[in-house]
């Protein structure tokens, strides 16, 4: 997953990108329901340079069949933030990747109570922590 702006020296085509985010596996999913338990995976998504974001993240349900995932992180790739030895990551960044994957999955994101609930998070605490992987 990818959220576009032009404040970096990552870019995708004609693009600039911001930040690249991927999701994983929490701890609250069983390591038996996975190739590998998440701490590793994450572990090793660290090795990669992927971060996690101390934020509650839920991914919107991907189809009308499917409901809302609330058993992942969300990581960002160290390239994204202001140095890779950064311990937060600007709040509006993960919040205007949201509203971008949200509009693109489900429609008009406004309203939506756990979207309302990231961006209320955000403006109390404008720098987002970024959890070790180790």
């Amino acid at each position: 997953m990818i959220a576009c702006t032009t404040n970096s020296p990552l870019s995708a085509g004609d693009l600039p990108l911001r930040a690249l985010f991927l999701e994983a596996n929490s701890d609250r999913v069983a390591a038996d329901r996975d190739v590998m338990p998440p701490a590793e995976r994450r572990r090793v998504l660290g090795r990669l340079g992927f971060r996690v974001l101390d934020v509650e993240y839920v991914q919107p349900a991907l189809s009308k069949t499917q409901e809302k995932c609330r058993d992942l992180v969300l990581m960002v790739h160290e390239s994204g933030l202001e140095s890779a030895r950064s311990t937060t990551m600007d709040g509006r960044i993960i919040v205007e990747f949201m509203h971008e994957f949200y509009n693109v999955i489900v429609g008009p994101v406004e309203g939506d109570e756990d979207y309302e609930r990231l961006r209320a998070h955000v403006a109390r605490h404008p720098r987002i922590a970024i959890v070790p992987t180790e």
